[in-house]
């Protein structure tokens, strides 16, 4: 099953930090993503994952959250929020 997968990045990023984030996105995640503002404190990152369940999909999620973070060099903690193609959510906080 196909994911959506938005991260809620602690903070706000600098436009060189989004540059990193895409960067990273390109070349760590399957289909790339996308980033920017989420509201006025924080952004948000965006990917999908294909995964056989919810607990998969998370853990999947989180590990290319953690790539991408160490890739572009980024000192945030992030939320998760998992949405299926039927419009099934969940919401989940990694250890970080």
């Amino acid at each position: 099953m196909r994911y959506q997968v938005y991260a809620d990045l602690s903070r706000r990023l600098t436009e060189e930090e989004r540059s990193a984030v895409f960067e990273a996105l390109e070349i760590n995640v399957p289909d790339s993503g996308c980033v920017g503002p989420q509201n006025r404190e924080e952004d948000e990152v965006y990917f999908s994952v294909e995964a056989p369940s919810d607990d998969k999909a998370s853990a999947l999620a989180a590990h290319y959250m953690n790539i991408v973070i160490s890739h572009a060099g980024l000192d945030v903690q992030y939320m998760l929020a998992l949405q299926t193609i039927d419009g099934g959510f969940r919401a989940w906080t990694p250890e970080t």
